[in-house]
């Protein structure tokens, strides 16, 4: 155990040795964001674009994804929050 004082606060730092168990806390946390090559080329809107709902008017996309034959797009919008929406069936528009 080390301790020094940074700014007048008392500060410990410890080594955990290997195979303790606490080392695998964030093993599921990606090392990563998906490359360019992971993303799926052919999905109609990327994250992060701006969308008009008939209904909803304006959001942003916050996800996409590829469900069977369906795309699932996840849109923040003011008027009503998240929603999860099939495009098969809702028409956004991009703005």
């Amino acid at each position: 155990m080390t301790t020094w004082s940074a700014s007048g606060v008392a500060m410990v730092a410890l080594t955990l040795p290997v195979g303790c168990g606490l080392n695998d806390l964030f093993s599921h946390v990606p090392a990563h964001a998906p490359a360019a090559a992971d993303v799926d080329d052919d999905l109609p809107f990327r994250v992060g674009a701006k969308l008009r709902h008939a209904r909803w008017g304006e959001g942003l996309l916050v996800g996409i994804q590829r469900e069977g034959s369906d795309v699932i797009a996840t849109v923040h919008f003011a008027s009503v929050g998240r929603k999860r929406l099939s495009l098969e069936y809702a028409h956004l528009e991009e703005l």
